[in-house]
């Protein structure tokens, strides 16, 4: 299982990090909320490098643009001419990155005191 995978070595941690990285910058919406279900599992299960590797900013820089595409920052136009179900779709990744981001702060506010 990937989650032990994680727990197990850090470079695991590191080659796992870098895997996700790669399939983050994708743009089929399908794919990315399926990854942030991924990421948001691992991270509840995995260890602290797994978190503090997530947390760098090569990382965090796609997150966030797929927060932008989301929110309409980028593409005003592209999006509302998607369809229904790809706009559900999107809102539901948008609630899931949030969410996922809370559970960072929550756990690194934890691991602080």
């Amino acid at each position: 299982m990937l989650c032990d995978r994680i727990k197990d070595s850090p470079q695991a941690t590191s080659e796992v990090a870098k895997e996700i990285f790669k399939l983050l910058t994708v743009d089929n919406s399908i794919r990315v909320q399926q990854l942030v279900q991924l990421i948001e599992f691992c991270s509840k299960n995995g260890n602290i490098l797994f978190l503090k590797a997530l947390s760098s900013k090569p990382f965090v820089n796609p997150i966030l643009n797929q927060l932008k595409i989301t929110r309409g920052k980028i593409n005003k136009v592209k999006l509302k001419l998607l369809t229904r179900p790809v706009r559900i779709r999107r809102e539901q990744t948008e609630m899931q990155l949030l969410a996922l981001i809370q559970i960072w702060a929550d756990t690194f506010m934890m691991k602080e005191d």
